[in-house]
């Protein structure tokens, strides 16, 4: 990732996806790419193989905003 003085650091992002109702993690992934949003569609389909269940609702948490998106 590009640190703020212009030097590639070593580091890394975690993604998980939690149960709302029990708190428990259902999917993770780590990587080195520092975008969340890539990782969206395969942690709700690792929840998806996981749980053998769709998730009826998705929110987001981005470090300056909160976006929720309902699956309906």
């Amino acid at each position: 990732m590009l640190g703020s003085e212009k030097a590639f650091i070593q580091g890394y992002n975690p993604q998980a996806a939690a149960d709302a109702d029990s708190q428990i993690i259902v999917a993770a992934e780590v990587t080195n790419n520092a975008a969340d949003s890539p990782h969206l569609v395969n942690l709700i389909e690792q929840a998806e193989k996981n749980t053998g269940q769709s998730p009826q609702e998705v929110s987001l948490m981005p470090a300056t905003t909160a976006e929720r998106i309902s699956k309906r």
